[in-house]
């Protein structure tokens, strides 16, 4: 399954897992939308307790809550933590890819 953007740009599980790993701007972007779907007190902790299906797992939620916050306050991350949450983010392209078509709708 695929959706399209205006411009006819044919958007995939797979092209979100491509565009984090070339683009700063889409891996920011993908953490931001991510940490949204984390519960209010998930956030707060920084840490999921939750099985909801949504959100970052037991595994990730601290790091990767902590660059969204980040993200939020500075606008940016250092190397080493884009490289880190590229690795990590990976996971997140078919649930970003479901929020992605879930705006389309």
């Amino acid at each position: 399954m695929a959706i399209f953007t205006k411009r006819g740009t044919e958007i995939t599980q797979e092209f979100i897992a491509q565009q984090m790993e070339k683009s700063d701007a889409w891996l920011y972007r993908s953490i931001t939308a991510i940490y949204k779907w984390q519960t209010e007190d998930e956030k707060a902790i920084q840490a999921t307790s939750h099985s909801n299906g949504v959100g970052f797992n037991a595994i990730d939620a601290h790091i990767l809550s902590s660059f969204a916050v980040q993200i939020a306050q500075r606008g940016f991350l250092t190397v080493k933590q884009k490289m880190i949450a590229r690795k990590k983010m990976v996971k997140y392209a078919g649930q970003l890819f479901r929020i992605a078509t879930s705006k389309s709708a």
